[in-house]
């Protein structure tokens, strides 16, 4: 829903629909040049099994605002892999310590529309230690080798480490929208 659209915002409240999050949709230019960083082992998505990337996917996902609770299908997911115009191995990233634990991920498609990150998350234990920035710069380097100017990424408003992140690369906020949730008459 559109913050804009007054008549159809006012309308829903008034039927007994919440604000539930805010999302804003940045837009982050691309980088000639990765940044090198030994810290971390980088590989592309298709060095792993689907398996473990929706095993580490659904794992972080419970630590991102505005992702918590959200699971993939394993056939959901499978199809979003598979022979998907819009994947591509070298954007859909998985960081791992120099130990070989699991570390991080990233991941954005190449739409007809432009780039979009579909999501940047870092375990826990290896948060502000600038794994997510690392993350994005290989895949912002990787979008200019391919002629983008820019991606898209959606993010929540709550989610205040990654909006810092986008705004270190330049990101500028293209719009917003408003989730609205019916929890039933009251």
């Amino acid at each position: 829903m559109c913050p804009d659209d007054t008549s159809g915002l006012k309308e829903l409240l008034g039927l007994g629909f919440v604000f539930d999050r805010k999302d804003i949709a940045w837009n982050i230019p691309a980088v000639d040049q990765p940044q090198d960083d030994s810290e971390w082992i980088l590989k592309q998505s298709d060095q792993f099994s689907l398996a473990q990337l929706l095993e580490w996917d659904d794992d972080l996902r419970q630590f991102v605002p505005g992702t918590r609770g959200w699971r993939w299908g394993s056939d959901d997911f499978a199809a979003d892999l598979a022979d998907s115009p819009p994947y591509d191995p070298a954007l859909y990233l998985v960081a791992l310590s120099q130990s070989g634990d699991f570390a991080a991920m990233a991941r954005t498609w190449r739409n007809p529309s432009g780039a979009k990150i579909g999501f940047v998350g870092a375990h826990p234990r290896y948060r502000s230690r600038g794994l997510g920035g690392t993350l994005l710069r290989h895949m912002l380097a990787q979008l200019r080798g391919r002629g983008y100017d820019s991606a898209i990424a959606n993010i929540d408003s709550a989610n205040a480490a990654s909006v810092k992140m986008v705004e270190k690369f330049g990101g500028a906020q293209v719009a917003t929208t408003w989730e609205l949730v019916w929890y039933g008459a009251q």
